[in-house]
């Protein structure tokens, strides 16, 4: 059973709370602003995969109940923004959620001058606003496409530039980009598709895929890449 108890969040779930809402301000930097957070999801979600979007502008770990980490979520203006937990896959409208977010004024790499930049001083006086804080349903087409060109554009700066891996690469990112319109959902199936026969074409030239091993070691490996799936969250404890 992986369950960590701190006494910051042994102290926070006996606090009082008081209403938050978007657009409010925590500060100064270094502090740290806990959230109890109570849902029910919609009936007009059925059978939707439903997330919450949190953005506190700030490093954030959302705890369950009984004190376990669930995911780290970071806000704010940053390359590596990830501001969604997904709640239910398959919802039947009615469920309910009560968690805690424990916000952490700072942001991925610090609290430096310019954004979250490590090399420069803090700002100590700095505060982070609750810029989002709402339910969402996936587009799970759009999230494909997504991901696809995440990949592509990964392969394209980390492979070399004078390799056919690369060049197919970028090649198939300008299909989809070009095949896609926003004002025609069905292009998202067609753009995908695209994507799709990249990934076999390569695996056919015997290019084995990828086979990855996470080891927690510190706050990012363990929040980041945290299982979704509750089975697999059980699973690696």
């Amino acid at each position: 059973m992986f369950v960590i108890y701190s006494s910051a969040f042994e102290e926070a779930v006996k606090g009082q709370y008081r209403p938050a809402k978007v657009g409010e301000s925590f500060g100064p930097t270094w502090s740290t602003h806990w959230f109890k957070v109570g849902i029910q999801v919609s009936k007009d979600f059925e059978s939707d995969e439903v997330w919450l979007l949190f953005d506190s502008s700030s490093e954030a770990l959302i705890w369950s109940t009984d004190g376990v980490p669930l995911q780290g979520l970071t806000g704010g203006d940053v390359g590596e923004k990830r501001i969604h937990y997904r709640l239910v896959a398959n919802a039947k409208g009615g469920e309910t959620f009560t968690f805690y977010i424990e916000v952490a004024c700072n942001g991925l790499f610090g609290a430096g001058q310019g954004g979250n930049g490590s090399i420069f001083p803090p700002v100590e006086n700095r505060t982070y606003q609750l810029s989002m804080a709402r339910l969402a349903v996936k587009n799970q087409a759009s999230w494909d496409v997504h991901e696809d060109l995440e990949i592509l554009i990964g392969l394209i700066k980390d492979t070399p530039s004078d390799t056919q891996l690369a060049a197919d690469a970028l090649y198939t990112a300008n299909k989809i980009v070009d095949t896609f319109f926003i004002d025609r959902p069905e292009t998202l199936q067609q753009a995908h598709s695209i994507a799709k026969k990249f990934y076999a074409d390569h695996q056919m030239k015997g290019k084995a895929g990828h086979e990855i091993i996470a080891i927690g070691n510190c706050h990012i490996d363990t929040a980041w890449l945290w299982p979704y799936d509750e089975t697999k969250r059980k699973a690696a404890r």
